[in-house]
């Protein structure tokens, strides 16, 4: 496959591991953002620091930065990988979220 840069060549066992790595790069976005907005819940309930969302913030940021910066120097292919990985982190954000907050702390 060939890259954006001329003369840059990926290999399939390459593109199979970027695309693994995309893909747990982009769930780590969405589960950080869960973590995000229950810290934010914790946060305006006085249980937590605002550094907390803050933090998980910060993780949210390096985490997109670094899938959107491989996926546009090596092959937008890796796109629909980012997809894959925003609905994995998103549902398991979800699942934790769900499983840790009382319903009436959300309200």
């Amino acid at each position: 496959m060939q890259g954006w840069e001329a003369g840059f060549e990926v290999t399939p066992a390459q593109f199979i591991l970027l695309a693994a790595a995309i893909t747990l790069s982009m769930a780590t976005v969405d589960f950080a953002h869960a973590r995000y907005s229950r810290a934010l819940t914790r946060v305006e309930l006085g249980e937590e620091s605002p550094h907390v969302p803050a933090r998980w913030s910060v993780l949210q940021w390096v985490a997109a930065t670094a899938s959107f910066v491989v996926a546009i120097r090596v092959s937008l292919y890796l796109l629909p990988f980012e997809g894959l990985g925003l609905y994995l982190g998103s549902f398991l954000g979800a699942q934790a979220r769900r499983t840790r907050v009382p319903s009436s702390a959300v309200d």
